[in-house]
């Protein structure tokens, strides 16, 4: 073979691995969006439960100001402890967050104090007060609840369980979502996954100004149903405050495609300033990309 059609032959392998690299970062960066918007979702979904049941004076404190939205229906159907601590009898307090069925026109849902739009209903069973030690509480979403969460225009229906569980009197909890599943444009983002939440601030009046910090693992399929695994290297820091409520200001994520051999790193504050920008930038092998977290 002569120099010249080794030269050639060389060219062409580089840019295959160049193109193959490509595609996995492509497919890296499905995987990292698809989670961001389950991951962050679920997240709220404990803010929305955590902030009714600390607020409620039926599950906590009284009149206190929750993150619940204008027009949501809060309904238990049990506001009773029987028991307390270990509640024995195994009869916990059951309520109900009704946001109403999915309209037909735009904005669909209710306009929810983080900023995102939902409809349908969360389940929630409450084995004690809030604030009790080793308190557990498990949120349920199933199909028929119609749960729906976006920005109005683009709606993404949810299920799963979300089960919560206090260590202690320490202001750190343990979530487990089991079986989660996003519809989304594309198909069905399906996700499971360990957290540990620590506060970093707790606003003993309300849920605002509450500050915490995440922890764990997950895996789960991006709507091509290639399967993922992730670890938070660094911690998710979430500050429930206006405008910073929906996402993540801190933290980064490695996740690796069932795929691929390289780890995507997902860093939530790209620009090293904690800002509530809703930006985080993706880096794969020699590939970066600032990415908008829904």
């Amino acid at each position: 073979m002569n120099s010249s059609k080794v030269g050639l032959f060389l060219l062409l392998v580089v840019l295959s691995l160049s193109s193959c690299r490509k595609r996995e970062f492509n497919d890296s960066i499905q995987s990292a969006k698809e989670n961001a918007q389950i991951e962050t979702e679920f997240s709220n979904i404990y803010d929305l439960v955590s902030g009714v049941a600390e607020s409620d004076g039926r599950t906590g404190k009284t009149d206190a100001d929750s993150i619940l939205a204008s027009g949501a229906i809060l309904t238990f159907s049990d506001s009773s402890f029987v028991a307390t601590g270990n509640n024995p009898d195994g009869d916990p307090a059951e309520f109900v967050i009704d946001y109403g069925s999915l309209g037909n026109s735009v904005p669909a849902g209710r306009l929810c104090k983080d900023g995102r739009y939902r409809a349908g209903k969360i389940h929630v069973s409450m084995r004690d007060r809030f604030n009790t030690a080793d308190n557990q509480f498990v949120i349920t979403i199933a199909d028929a609840d119609g749960y729906y969460v976006g920005d109005g225009t683009e709606m993404y229906k949810v299920t799963g369980q979300e089960t919560v569980t206090r260590q202690g009197s320490q202001q750190k909890w343990i979530t487990d979502v089991n079986d989660a599943i996003m519809e989304t444009d594309g198909g069905k983002v399906r996700w499971s996954a360990t957290r540990t939440i620590t506060f970093v601030t707790d606003n003993p009046f309300t849920i605002w100004g509450d500050k915490y910090q995440i922890t764990g693992n997950a895996a789960g399929f991006n709507s091509d149903e290639v399967g993922y695994t992730l670890t938070i290297t660094k911690p998710l820091v979430k500050e429930i405050r206006i405008g910073c409520a929906s996402t993540f200001t801190e933290g980064v994520i490695e996740l690796q495609n069932s795929s691929s051999n390289s780890k995507l790193t997902l860093d939530y504050d790209p620009y090293d300033n904690a800002n509530c920008d809703r930006v985080a930038r993706a880096s794969f092998l020699n590939y970066d990309k600032i990415i908008t977290i829904w």
